[in-house]
């Protein structure tokens, strides 16, 4: 069913000459699905695209692998599907999961082939949207109207329009739907699905435990002779368990917030020399895709590490 449902995306995507498709992965398990190169305002977006049925299956190792991944690279992590434990997505509407942005196919595709981003977010109580306060202002004043005769359109009070022109509070899609009627044209803030601000705010929080797992290395680890070969070099090592990629290096400045842009490599580990040009072929464009080097370490059966191949970007 997940392959499926990640070819059927692939199909959409194909139709499209603004999106790349640089990797595939079927497996369900995968952190990603499908990495993607597109273009928004002459500027250069990699997408890490989770694909699923069910947004709510998406679980913790996936998001941490998606958030180590996006934090440490240029890449932007998204989840598409269809619905939720609750109820199918809606088109135009970003929902959130782990503190990743998750929108349904439909919006994908409106996004990445119309260039038409959502302007409806989902949160606890329903369906919302941002005004554009002085917009709303311009267009009450241009067709001469009060605080209050927007209000009695609207079916709500003086003050909350008040607070709209403020963009003090948010209003519903309903409410939403009924400005755009009275004024003919648009006057909510577009989402940027592709904005990676407060990301790794979410380690802070449900993910925390998880995220410093990652960064526990043993000696009987199949991990720890490259873990202390990036510490030495002062590096934070973290453990990747649903990706192509074994682990991420990182440096930050002490102090900086998780949030920070951080800089590294991506690691992928291989037994022995068999595939090693092949794998150095892919990891190029991996590593331009994700504008990230990365970092190819051959070890032998008892994880001694033979050789390193840095693919740079």
């Amino acid at each position: 069913m997940a392959s499926k449902l990640v070819q059927k995306v692939i199909d959409v995507l194909n139709k499209s000459r603004n999106v790349e498709i640089v990797d595939v992965n079927f497996d369900e398990r995968s952190a990603y699905n499908l990495l993607l190169k597109t273009y928004l305002n002459d500027k250069s977006i990699t997408i890490m695209l989770k694909v699923l049925e069910n947004v709510d299956t998406l679980n913790k190792q996936e998001a941490c692998d998606l958030l180590l991944l996006s934090n440490t690279t240029s890449a932007v992590p998204l989840i598409t599907g269809y619905r939720s434990n609750k109820d199918i997505l809606h088109k135009g509407v970003v929902y959130k999961r782990y503190g990743i942005n998750v929108i349904s196919i439909a919006t994908l595709r409106d996004v990445l082939m119309k260039r038409k981003m959502p302007k409806y977010y989902s949160e606890k109580g329903g369906i919302y949207a941002r005004i554009k306060g002085s917009k709303l202002r311009e267009l009450r004043e241009k067709y001469n109207l009060s605080l209050g005769d927007i209000a009695l359109l609207l079916g709500t009070s003086r003050k909350t329009i008040y607070e709209y022109e403020r963009e003090e509070i948010e209003t519903t899609e309903i409410k939403a739907k009924k400005l755009e009627a009275i004024f003919g044209e648009t006057i909510f803030e577009t989402i940027n699905i592709f904005d990676k601000k407060h990301l790794m705010d979410m380690m802070n929080k449900i993910l925390m435990k998880e995220y410093e797992e990652r960064h526990i290395f043993r000696k009987n680890d199949s991990l720890y002779n490259v873990y202390r070969m990036f510490k030495s070099q002062g590096y934070n090592v973290a453990r990747l368990k649903r990706s192509s990629f074994n682990a991420v290096a990182y440096k930050k400045e002490r102090g900086s917030s998780y949030n920070t842009k951080l800089s590294g490599y991506l690691i992928k580990i291989l037994q022995g020399f068999q595939d090693v040009k092949a794998h150095i072929e892919k990891m190029k464009v991996l590593t331009d895709a994700f504008k990230t080097d990365i970092a190819l370490i051959i070890q032998d059966k008892d994880r001694e590490i033979l050789n390193v191949v840095q693919c740079s970007k």
